[in-house]
């Protein structure tokens, strides 16, 4: 099993923005992502890549994967003190949502496994954290090499 942990408040992805290129003629259509999620990304390769030499873990080729995700969300600094010791650790229910914070494990495509089609199973939890603590930890496991 691969494990490793991003520190950061965790970025989710959005839809692709779409903008109008009127340079050089008839306008074109362009494609591009936002600043922060492009960073995100990066981290979350550069922390997988990391984990993969460390961990001495192989690229997996064509084996099914599963994908053990948990978001620590930072709690809002206007909620109270006593509402933050009430709340650290609680599931959060508030957005982003999960499908969008495991959307950016494409960044472990060529890193972790070969294409981000190889995970067949995901779990996802998300928990409120304390500012300092908010970050992704990742669980990838080959499911072919399951016992039963």
């Amino acid at each position: 099993m691969l494990k490793f942990t991003v520190d950061g408040t965790p970025v989710a992805w959005s839809r692709t923005r779409v903008a109008l290129d009127h340079s050089g003629g008839a306008p074109r259509m362009r494609f591009f992502n936002t600043q922060r999620m492009r960073e995100w990304k990066r981290q979350l390769a550069s922390a997988a890549a990391l984990a993969v030499r460390k961990g001495k873990w192989k690229k997996l080729e064509s084996e099914p994967v599963g994908l053990i995700v948990v978001v620590r969300i930072p709690m809002p600094v206007s909620w109270s003190k006593a509402k933050r010791i009430q709340n650290d650790a609680t599931p959060c229910t508030s957005k982003p949502d999960c499908d969008n914070l495991v959307k950016v494990t494409d960044a472990f495509s060529g890193i972790v496994w070969r294409d981000d089609a190889q995970v067949t199973t995901v779990r996802v939890t998300k928990r409120w954290a304390k500012r300092e603590e908010a970050g992704i930890d990742f669980y990838i496991e080959d499911l072919s090499k399951e016992t039963d």
